[in-house]
């Protein structure tokens, strides 16, 4: 547990600061499976130092049968296929959301593979036993508007199915961009693979494994400043270690947020420009939380001998910079006059942006209507209940006016005097609601404004609050 219950904000009246990003997790913990299943033994570089990846990188190491994935859905879903196909006899269980979190469909994916897989406690739902054996390719037909994370599992181990593997998307694709920025792994790792209309194709062959691997910093992360900038009266921010040419979808912030009167802009630094050191994490902050050992040196278990990775490489795995680490490019995030009038975007391929842009629209003034929240209910938290729960407090109504749209058309009621956000042990739900303390001073209803379990960041940015102090805000925990 962690020794803090809340922290409570005091914003600045101009926000000035510089930011070395946490890596991607999402990309780290693709190449971690893809260097396990290569057989590389020691990993000369740095991944995302989080908790989500840490959980990932200790499940590959560790030599006991029963692995614990925590709170972390890539974790659950891309070892539950990696372990189907390793001999031995597995237990992949995790906490008790995680439990309630469904994996059906993957499990039946698996199956029709040749997957020996039981669940141990409830039907479709983790923990599971995994007997791993050598599994059978050939055609897979899959439900694409659940959850990009089951389809990049299964893509993973393609390569190693006896035959290589076809899978074909059926209804519409969720979060599209998570399955290209895994074709692009791979790709990167020697798969011979491609993905035209609803049909991803992979030969039979192994993964190439490179000596260094450079992990881009996270756009996720990134968009909580743009979050920021839009919310404070003024303020410049600049953002170290992204790429404009980015694996991620989420880099969609860039655009959408230019309505909520940001502007970024990729800049040169000047020859000697200093950077900001990545923040400290707050060790008492994170308390009973595996989050402050660094991933790089680590061993992985070995399965089959890895070679040198070709020059071919597409420079966006090779070529990026380093997360965390200073680079002749920065994005920079300047305040301007712009906001629309009304919001509305298909949310379905950048989804761990939806809270981000519901807290943001909404203490700007600005109606909307956000759909594609499909995954949102399979997160963390049911995020759609979460966020209609939490910006009540603030007054805001908002609706779930059809069936994953969520929209608010400007209806409020008083907001409480005390507000305290709960988290729902979801990262998101923090770090989007922490910018609202940034219109504290523009209201006069709410007195007193607080995050429940701070520590919750760890799973993907652990210096989040370190961040936002480097920035001018006053944090004290409880």
């Amino acid at each position: 547990m962690s020794a803090y219950s809340v922290c409570r904000l005091t914003a600045p009246d101009r926000v000035q600061g510089e930011i070395a990003l946490p890596a991607s997790k999402s990309i780290s913990n693709r190449a971690l499976v893809l260097y396990a299943l290569a057989g590389k033994q020691s990993l000369r570089t740095d991944f995302a130092d989080c908790e989500d990846s840490l959980l990932m990188l200790n499940a590959l190491q560790s030599p006991e049968a029963v692995k614990d994935a925590g709170a972390a859905g890539t974790v659950m879903r891309f070892l539950t296929a990696y372990y189907a196909q390793t001999p031995g006899e597995w237990t992949l269980t995790g906490t008790e959301r995680m439990k309630q979190r469904p994996i059906g469909l993957l499990v039946d994916a698996l199956r029709q593979l040749g997957a020996d897989i039981t669940y141990t406690e409830n039907p479709g739902y983790p923990p599971l036993l995994i007997k791993g054996k050598r599994l059978s390719g050939g055609h897979l037909s899959i439900d694409g508007s659940i959850s990009s994370q089951y389809i990049t599992a299964l893509m993973l181990i393609g390569p190693y199915v006896d035959g290589g593997l076809e899978i074909e998307l059926l209804n519409k694709i969720a979060s599209a961009p998570y399955i290209r920025m895994t074709l692009g792994l791979m790709q990167a790792f020697g798969a011979q693979l491609s993905f035209e209309g609803n049909l991803i194709r992979i030969a039979a062959g192994a993964y190439t494994a490179p000596e260094e691997f450079r992990v881009e910093a996270d756009w996720s992360a990134a968009s909580y400043w743009f979050e920021v900038l839009s919310l404070a009266r003024s303020g410049q921010v600049l953002l170290h270690g992204l790429q404009a040419d980015s694996l991620q979808g989420d880099s969609k912030v860039m655009e959408w947020f230019r309505d909520f009167g940001v502007q970024a802009e990729f800049i040169e630094l000047p020859a000697g420009k200093k950077t900001s050191a990545p923040a400290e994490v707050v060790p008492e902050l994170i308390a009973g939380k595996v989050v402050t050992e660094s991933i790089a040196g680590k061993a992985l278990p070995k399965s089959i001998a890895g070679e040198a990775l070709p020059e071919s490489v597409s420079s966006k795995i090779a070529g990026s910079p380093q997360a965390g680490k200073p680079s002749k490019r920065a994005l920079l995030l300047s305040k301007t006059k712009q906001q629309c009038s009304f919001f509305e975007a298909d949310f379905s391929q950048q989804p761990d942006l939806a809270q981000t842009f519901v807290v943001t629209a909404a203490l700007r003034g600005i109606p909307f209507r956000i759909g594609g929240l499909e995954s949102l209910k399979i997160k963390e938290t049911d995020r759609l209940q979460a966020l209609i729960r939490e910006m009540l407090k603030l007054g805001f109504i908002l609706e779930e006016s059809s069936p994953n749209t969520l929209e608010w058309q400007g209806k409020k009621q008083p907001a409480q005097s005390l507000v305290s956000i709960a988290t729902y042990q979801d990262h998101r739900m923090a770090m989007s609601f922490a910018p609202v303390a940034l219109r504290m001073k523009n209201q006069s209803e709410i007195k007193h404004f607080e995050i429940e379990d701070p520590a919750v960041v760890a799973k993907s940015y652990p210096g989040f609050w370190e961040d936002l102090k480097s920035c001018g805000f006053t944090i004290e925990y409880k």
